[in-house]
């Protein structure tokens, strides 16, 4: 049900529109499908911590480790989904042509039904703990039979935008569901005082770099450093991490891409 929400909107943009918005659609879902680099990871290594801890009859122990997790995937996630629709069209511009750009409406909205659908995957986790996933399917059927009646009357309307928006309320429909269903499985809560400094800090970030001329990669790379720093140095303003905090995700991040530099195949250096 997932693969087909996420082929649906194709579907009807190549019916309704055409093939050529296909391919411009397609190109604007593949950046903002950079979300996913964030709740893949914290995914699997959720599952077994939890499992571990349900194992042991530790639900509070459980609820805290999925709330640190999920805190911790929107954190990352928000600021990206911004920042990804601001510098989508001129990354666009010099990797294809001008043929291909959709506008930033379209990226962030897809980029927002990434994060929904982070959500999502992170939220079925401790559903999988607690034995419950046989009602799974009915959700996904409910938010694909969402996408099919969005799609049918938004695209021919509204072209790739409808497509986007039905794409995101169709994720945001299985985000919201599985949410609510967590919350009565393990202890845990939102802490909406936190998002609310989270989304403060990515406001900065975007008006930050809304007047950031792009028309270059250098210029590319240069804004992420600097939207990342608005963002980062916003949210320690705002209290939501402390300079402590801070400190260790740098180093954290420091040391999985020295990581990934010295990184070595041994098994195929052997085979060599």
């Amino acid at each position: 049900m997932l693969w087909a929400i996420t082929l649906s909107d194709r579907y009807f943009i190549t019916k309704f529109v055409g093939l050529t918005e296909t391919a411009v659609y397609s190109s604007s879902a593949m950046l903002a499908g950079l979300v996913a680099l964030f709740y893949s990871p914290i995914s699997l290594a959720l599952l077994p911590q939890l499992s571990r801890l349900s194992a042991q009859n530790r639900k509070s122990d459980a609820g805290k480790y999925f709330e640190s997790s999920i805190k911790l995937f929107l954190t990352l996630a928000i600021p990206t989904a911004i920042g990804v629709a601001i510098i989508s069209q001129p990354l666009l511009q010099i990797l294809t042509t001008s043929d291909f750009l959709a506008g930033r409406e379209v990226v962030f909205l897809l980029a927002l039904g990434g994060v929904f659908l982070g959500l999502y995957q992170l939220n079925i986790n401790p559903i999988l703990v607690d034995h419950r996933s046989k009602w799974l399917p009915l959700v996904t059927s409910t938010a694909y039979l969402t996408s099919v009646a969005l799609n049918f009357v938004l695209v021919p309307r509204m072209g790739i935008l409808g497509a986007a928006i039905s794409n995101c309320v169709s994720f945001l429909v299985i985000a919201v569901v599985t949410t609510v269903w967590v919350k009565n499985a393990i202890l845990f809560s939102l802490n909406l005082s936190y998002l609310g400094k989270v989304a403060a800090a990515a406001g900065a970030m975007l008006l930050s770099l809304t007047f950031f001329k792009v028309d270059t990669f250098l210029q590319m790379i240069l804004a992420a450093f600097v939207g990342s720093a608005v963002f980062g140095v916003g949210l320690v303003f705002l209290g939501g991490i402390s300079l402590k905090d801070g400190r260790n995700i740098w180093k954290t991040f420091g040391e999985v891409l020295k990581s990934l530099v010295e990184f070595k195949p041994k098994d195929k250096e052997k085979g060599a």
